[in-house]
């Protein structure tokens, strides 16, 4: 009489232990998508702090700031290669690359000169190993002060 209520107890034990081993619809167990490299919160600043995070966010420079910086994390991409293109006014004009650490969520940064045409800036961000589509992209602009235009207007 035992046997006969154990068996059925045993055999809902192990259908419970199955379907829970496989995950559930959803979830991350099991699915490859965690581990994807991934690059996140990717966006202009005027500087970096010294642990490599950016210490603002911006999205005009002025002509007379030194460089360009963007910044962002990435996640699950130890020794990836990340390249950076950067264009004015939708033309290329510099393509720069990097090579991610070992140690993950990874912050990085690239910068560029900045050269002092006003214009319409952008910065798109690629996986090396997927250069197909860029991952993510940050824009930015140009603006002269009033001192370099008036400058600009007598040349």
């Amino acid at each position: 009489m035992k046997l006969k209520k154990t068996i059925p107890i045993l055999l809902v034990i192990f259908a419970l232990l199955t379907l829970a081993s496989c995950g559930s619809p959803g979830s991350s167990k099991g699915s490859t998508d965690s581990t994807k490299p991934t690059v996140a919160g990717v966006h202009m600043t005027s500087k970096l702090n010294n642990d490599g995070t950016a210490a603002d966010t911006v999205d005009s420079y002025l002509a007379t700031l030194g460089k360009f910086i963007v910044t962002g994390q990435v996640k699950n991409a130890p020794q990836t290669k990340i390249s950076f293109v950067w264009k004015y006014n939708g033309a290329s004009f510099i393509t720069t690359e990097l090579i991610t650490g070992d140690t993950m969520p990874k912050y990085i940064s690239n910068s560029v000169d900045n050269y002092g045409k006003a214009g319409n800036y952008s910065v798109e961000v690629y996986l090396v190993e997927d250069n197909t589509q860029p991952v993510t992209f940050a824009n930015f602009t140009i603006k002269l002060n009033p001192l370099q235009r008036s400058i600009f207007l007598y040349k």
